[in-house]
């Protein structure tokens, strides 16, 4: 015993240490990765500043050449200063050092050699930046006729600046979530003061050389001034412990007199735009602009810098934890070879000693032998490995008389085996009693599912008490087969569905596949038969690694000349597990033994199951065999010929014809064996199984007809977050699953009709299809809440609209239940036909359904009642989409009420009860519209459609670009009106003329601004969307004007909203049309004359 403690105390020392080693090591090991990770972050922050300077520089000696590019003769001498202090930033750039760091050393040393290989690559190469920079100055000293392209994306901008920010992209490349959003907002201040600047060098061009702007400049001015503008910092909403230094910067009043400085000035030199001559000063313009700039570099600066120091404060933490880890590591490591070093020359000690005891044992005499085994050398003293030897030795003393007690012992086994059997029958008798007192009681299917399981479960255990005894009778060629009449397809699926909760623990998928056609009922032993589904199963089990897939099939074999009377059958167990060599085959069978001695220690079990089922299969006339390859699976199989009970009652087949049945599957190329069965089943059932991959479910661009029943595997699921989305599949959904995964689901979160345990059996299949088509759960509850059931509304007709069957029944159901008469149709069509045939009190409108929708039907249904001046019916929407603003969807298309779906029985009683409080069908006053105003709105609602898209929008904008040189801008019409009447005083009276002005060119704004004011009016400018809606709203405007193409075809909306709140709508357009517009319409390039009295007539 002392030899134990000793190994003992060995193992208490030696485990805690490799568990600290294993332990520092991998939390040295996961540190680092983050380490260098954050340290290659803070080399590229730290290159970033360098290469602002260098951009800052670069824009300045490009802002200078464009300054003088009037007076080219003098652009070395003027610009000489900026391009001396862009050669200093180069001159920096190239003499920083290139030096690989200590982490980036180590990273390659023992990880990846080209880890950090782009780490230290320059943008440019050595000495590359002074030659480009050189070229570029004498390209631009040496051109005769330098034209805006020099500067605007020039080689300035393509050869250094384009490096650069594709330097600053890459650097997201290193960052996490956390630094993403600053890292995001230094590339939009880098991207903003990119567009200042080039606005800047547009402007010093034209100033400088006195040009006259095109229709194509201006535009691409407006551009240039709408993309550089000061950001809204509230939009960033990660940057949090900035964002006030952020403000200040951009939020003061220098800075928004700063802004307004920049607007006058821009107006200044659009007011000289056409002759050339500006009367505003170019070094102002510089200046003005070089503020805004120095803001977007003040606000890179401030971000870089909170980078920075966070990242520094990261480095500093990892390096303590790496430092740590590392000496306990080492620290363990030390100890650990130290003891092991004692503990291996202890061995060898005694392996040395060991040696020389073999020895003298081999010279012994068979008379000195005696002497060794003679009771007095038994030792009581563990701690020695010859005195063990010793022990053993005296050991064989006692074979002999061993030898004598075997007979006596097979017989204690016998006796033995008895006694155990009645033992554990005891307790069983209990489970398999109350279990079928359980079964008797009111339970839900899948509790049903669960006792009988339990049931089968008990009934397995039992035979193999019963078959452990029945080892001796197998010796003995005593077995007995039982000849009663029994379900086949019973047993087989319940062998298999009593492994799903051990198949659940390892993730393996089984399946089962029995011919459909085969009959039900045989006269066999059916014990017997479920004993070796049981035995084989189970070994496939054990044998399965983790995520493998076992599948049990039962076909019928064809013989020539068979008796009707007989089928033989072929059944067969396929895993995926570790397979069996062709050396293994050959014991495979034998009584305890298992494929290799190693076998038993690894898996567990006594090999006796195979060997009790061969011999069963070969009583019943038939032959257990096993095709397998080593580390390829194994498919244990065997045919036998079993009599048909001819009678029993026959089954019933059911018939879904009529039903559309699909499985949904990531991709239709993937078919698994389980799959194929579902589909023998579907056919045999006079249905078909239809593929449906995940694109055809959820793309709404696709055409897809979707099934009334789905079914959804959960083996393609990999988290609840994945199954959420098949709620957008507005049909029965019927989840196949496992109870592991059904115990982390709220099934109150997620509707389906059913949800189903694997394996899908046939049985299984028929029993969820028929409770699909009564109803199943829906109509259960239905019963049971009887306090629904009413004649309250008796009498009242009710025209329902919807496509799925099974949907069809519930709603039927349901409102009959109330004690509604019900006119059922298919789709918005039928629907809307059968409203014109005859009257009803309430229609209930599916929205999603073929060859009409619900939006559509609802639409007709409703213009038909405006055209006639009918009563108008309440039409109730429902749908399987619960999404938020789906009600005010259905609401705004001329819906009145909404039910999800499932359907809540007191929601939809509460919506009746609402139309209909005192049970009878109210009648409203017959609607009358007046003919005129009704084919107003018709022709409305035409012109609304007729609004040109946004696509047609975009291809009149695109036709910008072709327009001749000669052609006159619509812009330059109106800013020659503004040059023209600038100083004209208002002809009107002023006291209470406001106007809401709306358009997305800021430069047509200012422009429109200048007429009205020149006219006298009052002008707000807004500059989305949202701000002119709002403003809408608070109607304290007369006026509210406004682009067509902004709102494309919800411009004559906006329209109506300015009525309601008393503002007149008058849109902008580009050209008439012969139907007309909804509203009063202005042409975009009206002179003032025509403004001032479109206004006046108002």
């Amino acid at each position: 015993m002392k030899s134990s403690r000793v190994r003992l105390n060995l193992f208490v020392v030696l485990l805690p240490l490799i568990v600290l080693f294993v332990a520092g090591g991998f939390v040295a090991y996961n540190t680092w990765g983050k380490y260098v990770t954050i340290s290659e972050l803070q080399l590229r922050l730290d290159k970033i500043s360098m290469l602002q300077s260098l951009e800052n520089a670069v824009y300045k000696e490009v802002i200078c050449a464009t300054k003088v590019s009037g007076n080219k003769e003098n652009l070395k001498d003027q610009c000489k200063q900026s391009r001396e202090n862009t050669d200093a930033i180069v001159s920096s750039i190239e003499n920083q050092s290139n030096n690989i760091k200590f982490y980036q050393k180590i990273d390659r040393l023992f990880l990846d050699k080209n880890s950090t290989d782009t780490l230290n690559s320059s943008i440019f190469g050595k000495d590359e930046l002074p030659v480009i920079l050189q070229a570029i100055r004498y390209n631009m000293d040496t051109s005769q006729n330098i034209k805006l392209d020099k500067f605007i994306n020039s080689e300035y901008y393509k050869k250094i600046i384009i490096p650069i920010k594709e330097y600053w992209e890459n650097v997201k490349l290193y960052s996490n979530e956390e630094n993403r959003a600053y890292l995001d907002f230094l590339n939009d201040m880098n991207r903003l003061y990119t567009y200042s600047i080039t606005n800047t060098i547009f402007g010093t061009y034209f100033l400088s050389n006195k040009k006259i702007f095109t229709a194509i400049d201006l535009m691409n001015w407006d551009k240039y001034m709408s993309l550089a503008v000061i950001p809204d910092i509230d939009r960033y909403k990660n940057i949090s412990p900035i964002k006030d230094q952020l403000k200040k910067i951009f939020d003061s009043k220098s800075s928004s007199k700063l802004i307004d400085d920049l607007d006058k000035i821009s107006i200044d030199i659009l007011l000289g735009y056409s002759t050339g001559n500006y009367e505003v000063n170019i070094d102002k313009w510089i200046f003005l602009n070089g503020q805004k700039e120095s803001l977007f570099v003040l606000a890179e600066t401030t971000a870089l810098q909170y980078i920075s120091e966070k990242n520094l404060e990261i480095i500093k933490r990892y390096e303590m934890i790496i430092i740590g880890s590392l000496t306990i590591a080492l620290l363990s490591m030390i100890f650990f070879v130290f003891t092991a070093i004692g503990y291996f020359k202890r061995v060898k000690e005694e392996n040395e000693a060991l040696k020389k005891m073999m020895q003298e044992i081999e010279i012994l005499t068979a008379e000195s032998k005696k002497e060794v085994l003679s009771s007095e050398d038994l030792i009581s003293d563990f701690s020695d490995k010859k005195q063990i030897y010793i022990y053993i030795s005296s050991i064989l003393k006692l074979l002999h008389e061993k030898e004598l007690q075997a007979g006596e012992a097979n017989n204690a086994k016998d006796l033995f085996l008895a006694n155990m059997s009645h033992e554990i029958r005891t307790p069983l008798n209990g489970i398999v009693g109350f279990t079928q007192l359980l079964k008797e009681s009111p339970l839900t299917d899948d509790q049903k599912e669960f006792i009988n399981i339990i049931e089968n479960s008990s009934d397995n255990l039992l035979t193999i008490v019963n078959d452990i005894l029945d080892l001796s009778k197998i010796s003995a060629n005593k077995m007995e087969l039982e000849q009663v009449s029994f379900d086949l397809f019973e047993k087989i699926e319940s062998a298999i569905e009593t492994f799903a909760a051990k198949a659940d623990e390892k993730d393996i998928e089984l399946g089962i596949y029995i011919t459909p056609t085969l009959s039900r009922n045989f006269i066999g032993d059916p014990t017997k038969l479920s004993q070796v589904f049981t035995n084989l199963i189970s070994n496939a089990l054990k044998f399965t690694p983790d995520g493998g897939v076992i599948t049990l099939f039962a076909e019928e074999v064809p013989v020539e000349d068979e008796n009707e009377k007989f089928t033989t059958i072929r059944f067969a167990i396929k895993d995926s597990g570790i397979g069996i060599s062709e050396e293994q085959k050959k014991n495979i069978f034998q009584a305890f033994t298992q494929a290799d001695s190693s076998t038993s220690r690894k898996f567990g079990g006594t090999g006796l199951g195979l060997t009790i089922s061969q011999a069963i299969i070969d009583y019943m006339g038939g032959r257990l065999d096993v095709n397998s390859k080593e580390n390829e699976g194994s498919e244990f199989f065997f045919s036998i010929k079993l009599e048909k009970d001819l009678n029993a009652k026959e089954v019933t087949i059911p018939n879904y014809k009529d039903l559309s049945i699909g499985l949904a599957l990531p991709d239709k190329e993937i078919l698994r064996q389980v799959d194929i069965s579902m589909m023998a089943y579907m056919e045999y059932f006079g249905s078909e199984l239809n593929l449906y991959s995940y694109d055809e479910l959820f793309n709404k661009n696709r055409d897809t007809e979707i099934p009334d029943i789905l079914f959804i595997d959960q083996f393609y699921i990999k988290n609840l977050k994945e199954l959420k989305v098949f709620e957008k599949v507005d049909t029965n959904r019927i989840f196949m699953t496992t109870s592991k995964f059904k115990s982390m689901m709220d099934i109150e979160d997620h509707n389906f009709l059913k949800i189903v345990h694997k394996p899908m059996t046939i049985s299984k299949v028929q029993r969820v299809i028929d409770s699909c088509i009564s109803d199943g759960e829906k109509t259960d509850k239905l019963a049971k809440e009887g306090s629904l059931k009413t004649d309250k509304y008796k009498g009242i007709k009710a025209l329902v609209a919807e496509d799925n069957i099974i949907n069809q029944k519930l709603i039927l159901a349901t409102l009959e239940n109330f004690g509604l008469s019900v006119k059922l149709t298919s789709n918005g069509k039928e629907a809307f036909e059968e409203r014109q045939r005859e009257d009803y009190d309430i229609i209930f409108m599916d929205v999603q359904m073929p060859v009409m929708n619900g939006m559509e039907a609802t639409q007709a249904i409703l213009e038909y009642e405006t055209e006639y001046k009918l009563k108008h019916i309440p039409i109730i929407a429902l749908t399987a989409n619960a999404l938020k603003g789906d009600r005010e969807k259905y609401i705004d298309a001329g819906m009145d009420n909404y039910a999800s779906k499932p359907l809540n029985l007191e929601e939809l009683k509460g919506i009746i009860d609402r139309y209909f409080p005192d049970g009878a069908p109210t009648v409203p006053e017959n609607i009358q519209v007046d003919k005129q105003e009704s084919e107003k709105l018709i022709d409305t609602d035409k012109e609304f459609k007729q609004e040109p898209t946004m696509k047609e929008s975009s291809q009149k904008d695109d036709t910008i670009n072709d327009i001749d040189d000669g052609t006159e801008s619509p812009i330059i019409n109106i800013l020659e009106d503004v040059i023209e009447d600038k100083d004209d005083k208002p002809t009107i009276d002023l006291d209470n003329i406001k106007i809401l002005l709306y358009n997305q060119m800021k430069l047509q704004s200012n422009i429109y601004r200048s007429i009205f004011k020149g006219l006298g009016y009052d002008v707000e400018i807004v500059t989305d969307d949202d701000s002119f809606l709002d403003a809408l709203e608070e109607g304290n405007y007369t006026y509210a004007m406004y682009d067509a193409k902004s709102f494309n075809d919800m411009a004559c909306s906006v329209a109506d909203i300015a009525r309601d709140a008393g503002i007149i709508p008058i849109m902008f357009i580009e050209e008439e049309r012969e139907d007309g517009y909804c509203t009063k319409v202005l042409k975009i390039n009206s002179d003032r004359e025509t403004i001032k009295a479109m206004l006046e007539d108002n």
